[in-house]
């Protein structure tokens, strides 16, 4: 509804749907990833935070910034979390938080891509 009333007064800069397919490609992919990895280990993959954060934030950055933020969560994450069982500060089955590497996507996504 605020995506709507903002682009009836002018304040969005693109039109609705730039933002409504970036929140449903954030959505879709990682419930896509969420149900994958369900399926495989039969158990929970993710927290709910995680899932109701990427839309939301998602939602900002439009299709292709939704994309570059969950890669670039997705392998700074996996880069860390390889890093950190290599040198013995967490055990292997440690579930990571995954708010602080799309925070990193965030950033990544707006100082390296938006133009």
């Amino acid at each position: 509804v605020g995506l709507i009333v903002l682009s009836y007064v002018g304040l969005i800069p693109k039109g609705v749907s730039f933002y409504l397919y970036g929140a449903l490609t954030g959505l879709a992919l990682i419930l896509l990833s969420f149900l994958i990895i369900l399926l495989i280990k039969k158990k929970i993959p993710m927290g709910t935070g995680d899932l109701l954060v990427i839309p939301a934030v998602t939602l900002f950055f439009g299709f292709r910034g939704a994309i570059t933020v969950l890669i670039t969560a997705s392998v700074s994450g996996l880069f860390i979390g390889i890093a950190l069982i290599l040198f013995g500060v967490v055990k292997r089955n440690y579930k990571f938080p995954m708010i602080p590497y799309i925070t990193l996507g965030v950033i990544m996504e707006i100082l390296l891509f938006q133009r």
